[in-house]
């Protein structure tokens, strides 16, 4: 095997040593530089990414926020209207039972003010035919009769 030739074996020590420290050279010189800076560049670019991308997260969670408190707030004031649409219906209603029950009671009283009234006429009324009555006959009037107050009762009567 040519390989393990002791005659060849230090020329291909030297060959092997001479490429692979070139190469190592080639490597260290030229392509390990020009990837550092690769890798330093792909760094930043993806640090400025992360903070614009953060800054976007805190941006859209502040708008979030702000829809929130702004969706909390209407909340807060459709509560309010809505409960105070409900008390002044309550009012309204309020108003309208006591409006009610005050025309009832006025039109009851007006109707009992009227009975007691025709009450009180027909008393009158019926007093002043029996003093009447009375007084014509202790009187004994040749021109009234009886029979003509009595027609005169019934009909009045």
């Amino acid at each position: 095997m040519p390989q393990l030739d002791l005659v060849s074996y230090m020329s291909q020590f030297f060959w092997l040593w001479f490429f692979f420290l070139g190469f190592y050279l080639v490597l260290v010189q030229y392509f390990l530089p020009k990837m550092a800076r690769i890798l330093k560049f792909r760094q930043k670019k993806m640090s400025s990414i992360q903070t614009q991308s953060s800054r976007y997260q805190e941006a859209i969670q502040m708008q979030e926020e702000n829809r929130w408190s702004r969706y909390n707030s209407y909340l807060e004031i459709q509560k309010k209207l809505s409960e105070a649409d409900l008390e002044r219906k309550k009012e309204i209603n309020e108003e309208s039972w006591e409006n009610k029950a005050s025309s009832i009671c006025s039109d009851n009283l007006q109707k009992a003010f009227l009975s007691d009234v025709n009450l009180f006429k027909k008393h009158m009324f019926s007093q002043n035919i029996s003093l009447s009555y009375l007084h014509l006959t202790k009187k004994k009037n040749p021109f009234v009769s009886k029979s003509i107050i009595n027609a005169y009762i019934l009909k009045r009567y």
